[in-house]
């Protein structure tokens, strides 16, 4: 550090101006803090006349929300006192009026009891009266019971009308009473329930839950989803509780269907549906309109994205024949319309074959009239035979259960048979030489055969489709082609 040599009055001159430079530095510090003082002290002057104006508004406000709550409160208090204090009366009035209906109640199950004792009575008055010729003493006796029971009647019905007039008199003003709800509380077996098996069908089963749901439950999509569980059983369950614990359970009802019809629409049920729609034909035993049904199902599976023409025109092929060239209506029709005509192509079938069946039936009929008047008169001989055998057969068959039971159950046709010549029970034993000309066996002729009228139903079966009232008539085993 470079020392500089000066002289005393120059060391005294520079210390001076040094020390008035700092006494102007402090005189500008000074003046500086002072107008600082001053604007804090304005502040604080402004400051303490805007807070007390400020509380004094909030204190006010509060004030006034707790003079109109108080107020409020009070108003309640007051409504809800009152209106106790009605529900209370109508309480008692309504305790006074059960006891009266009790009362009256009482009276009219007295009342009827006796008129049962009454006509009880009465029965057994009719009863001996039938038995016994006073007809005076019996028809005194009904009239008295009668008029007592009149009397009786009039009686209960006076009550009646007093117990009603006393519950209008006494029920409180403006009381209605409560409607009653029908609650419909199904048996545990119209739950439907999903097991997951092939048999199954899970387009049916989402629809039976949803109808299910929304009809005794009420519930909705999301109430729906979250209560699947109750419906399910078996493979079905373990599914939904797989999915439940690796989080990922569907979040929607349309989520869910997707997902369920994904799992359980398998490969095997795919193809065995396949397979169904390929053979889907009308049955000979089959209306239209059960067929329609079991067709529809498999065309939903199969085709979900064609429209009612393409059903009409595999309606049209699957059809029976004898429905098809009959038909007198274009394939460009609806299909309710086709429904309608095939409907009443089956009723014509159904009376035509009824028809062709009489008619059959009377030329049997006469068929056999004419034979059996032109039979030969051994045939009759042979008849009156078999008929003698079977009286010797039932003869026997008496005789052994006389052996068990008395002579109570003797048969009537041991003294029929005991009036019988002795040539006519050695011929008995010539009917087994005798041929019956219906079904071709020995012991019997032709009027006598136990299958002449079964013959016909055995040759020609009727087939006769259902009318529109259901009917069936022998349509068991198909309608002709």
């Amino acid at each position: 550090m470079a020392s500089e040599k000066v002289t005393i009055e120059q060391a005294v001159q520079k210390l001076s101006e040094a020390n008035n430079n700092s006494n102007a530095r402090l005189n500008a510090l000074e003046t500086k803090l002072d107008e600082i003082h001053l604007n804090i002290m304005e502040q604080n002057k402004n400051m303490n006349m805007n807070v007390p104006n400020e509380i004094m508004n909030v204190q006010e406000k509060m004030i006034n929300q707790i003079e109109t709550i108080q107020k409020r409160t009070k108003e309640l208090q007051d409504t809800t006192t009152s209106k106790l204090e009605e529900k209370q009366q109508q309480w008692e009035q309504l305790t006074e009026n059960i006891r009266d209906m009790r009362t009256e109640m009482k009276k009219i199950c007295e009342a009827l009891e006796k008129k049962a004792s009454k006509k009880n009575d009465h029965n057994q008055l009719m009863e001996q009266n039938v038995s016994t010729p006073h007809t005076q003493l019996n028809s005194s006796t009904i009239n008295e019971s009668f008029d007592n029971d009149q009397s009786d009647h009039h009686n209960i019905t006076e009550r009646r009308h007093h117990a009603d007039i006393i519950t209008q008199q006494t029920s409180p003003m403006g009381y209605t009473p409560q409607t009653t709800h029908t609650i419909v509380i199904p048996p545990s077996a119209a739950l439907p329930t999903f097991n997951g098996n092939l048999s199954e069908n899970p387009r049916q089963f989402l629809i039976r839950v949803k109808e299910y749901a929304e009809t005794i439950n009420h519930w909705n999509d999301q109430a729906l989803l979250n209560g699947i569980s109750q419906f399910l059983r078996e493979t079905a369950l373990e599914w939904y509780c797989q999915l439940r614990t690796s989080n990922r359970r569907p979040q929607t009802w349309t989520e869910f269907i997707g997902i369920f019809l994904n799992q359980f629409n398998s490969p095997m049920r795919r193809a065995r549906q396949e397979q169904q729609w390929k053979n889907c034909k009308q049955e000979e035993n089959e209306t239209i309109n059960e067929f329609i049904v079991r067709l529809r199902a498999l065309w939903q599976e199969q085709k979900p994205n064609e429209n009612e023409d393409d059903l009409i025109r595999h309606l049209m092929c699957k059809m029976r024949n004898n429905i098809l060239t009959m038909i007198g209506i274009s394939r460009c029709g609806s299909l309710d319309e086709i429904i309608i005509e095939a409907q009443k192509i089956e009723e014509i079938l159904y009376q035509r074959n009824k028809q062709v069946y009489r008619n059959s039936n009377q030329d049997r009929i006469q068929n056999n009239t004419s034979t059996y008047n032109n039979e030969e008169p051994y045939e009759i001989q042979a008849a009156s035979a078999y008929q003698k055998n079977r009286q010797m057969k039932t003869y026997a068959t008496g005789n052994y259960t006389n052996k068990y039971y008395g002579n109570d159950h003797q048969s009537s046709q041991w003294g029929n048979y005991s009036s019988y010549p002795t040539t006519n029970r050695r011929d008995t034993y010539s009917t087994y030489e005798t041929k019956c000309y219906a079904c071709g066996k020995k012991g019997h002729n032709r009027n006598n055969c136990p299958q002449q009228y079964n013959t016909y139903s055995q040759q020609q079966p009727g087939y006769y489709p259902k009318n529109d009232n259901g009917a069936q008539d022998g349509r068991d085993h198909g309608a002709p082609n």
